[in-house]
């Protein structure tokens, strides 16, 4: 796998990119693109990595390293790619080498089920903390959502710092104009 971080409104490979942000991602989970695209180069907290596979692009990741913490909120592989195992070494990858916080939907329906159970096989599992997604676009608006991380819950308490860390800096700096 390559990796190629983003660091330019310029970059030629932003159209792959834009594309698979918004066929992968429901409106309410992904925030605007202008806003995502002043942030590459204003948020040095978040890294863009287009993912590569021989050369050909192959899917994107949005990570924020939040001190000891790295918190994926964005992670998609291309349609067309979906199925030779690419999102499975990556994900082992990053397990292996990082502190790994994310959310997913509650398993309400069969792709948020799929999305866990492919999670629980790269060694992440789902915390008992409640949580509530803050809205992109409104701070009075959240939406339920699971935690999963590849640390193993000892109580709720040892999470509250990375919650904390990613409500501020992932989602209120959105609120600051």
């Amino acid at each position: 796998m390559e990796y190629y971080q983003v660091t330019s409104t310029e970059d030629p490979c932003l159209p792959f990119i834009h594309n698979l942000y918004h066929s992968a991602f429901p409106e309410a989970e992904r925030r605007d693109w202008g806003q995502l695209m002043k942030m590459l180069t204003t948020t040095p907290e978040m890294v863009l990595q287009l993912i590569k596979h021989n050369h050909i692009a192959i899917g994107y990741i949005i990570i924020w390293s939040l001190e000891e913490w790295s918190f994926i909120e964005h992670f998609a592989i291309d349609a067309e790619q979906r199925g030779k195992k690419y999102g499975e070494i990556i994900m082992k990858n990053l397990s292996g080498q990082l502190k790994l916080i994310l959310e997913v939907e509650p398993a309400l329906s069969a792709d948020a089920k799929r999305r866990i159970t492919f999670y629980e096989k790269q060694g992440l599992n789902c915390l008992s903390v409640t949580y509530n997604q803050p809205s992109y676009t409104d701070a009075k608006v959240t939406f339920e959502m699971l935690l999963m991380s590849n640390i193993a819950e000892r109580n709720e308490q040892q999470f509250t710092p990375v919650i904390n860390k990613i409500k501020e800096y992932v989602y209120f700096k959105n609120y600051i104009s």
